[in-house]
């Protein structure tokens, strides 16, 4: 809870099912879309979870290294200091902060890859934090 209002912009959240391939653990999103979870997580094969993740954390423009993740752009905020990225992944907004300039223009589809020792795990029942 307190996760989602704190910062500015506030955290992203993802909901997801734990899927595990081998040696791989993954949040998988549905829609072909995936986001690597640490190996320990301990969380049991289709376990529903919510991934938290910072703007600053969500590197757009980058390989997303068979992630999955491209992205719509759907607005780009001037802040100052940076830019907010706003993406569709799949009918969630994702925000990313770009520091400085983006070239970035609303349609653009622009590779997203979330920074993996930056994402924060809850429980999608009750909001839980597991790691």
């Amino acid at each position: 809870f307190v996760a989602g209002f704190i910062g500015s912009p506030a955290m992203n959240f993802l909901e997801g099912r734990v899927r595990r391939v081998g040696d791989e653990v993954f949040l998988d999103l549905g829609e072909k879309r995936r986001v690597p979870l640490p190996a320990t997580v301990s969380a049991p094969e289709g376990t529903p979870l919510t991934l938290g993740v910072r703007p600053e954390h969500v590197l757009i423009g980058e390989s997303t290294e068979g992630s999955g993740l491209d992205c719509p752009v759907e607005l780009v905020e001037p802040t100052g200091m940076g830019t907010i990225v706003h993406c569709d992944l799949g009918g969630v907004s994702v925000k990313a902060f770009v520091p400085g300039v983006s070239r970035l223009r609303a349609g653009d589809h622009v590779p997203m890859r979330l920074a993996p020792g930056h994402l924060h795990l809850f429980a999608a029942d009750g909001g839980a934090r597991l790691n």
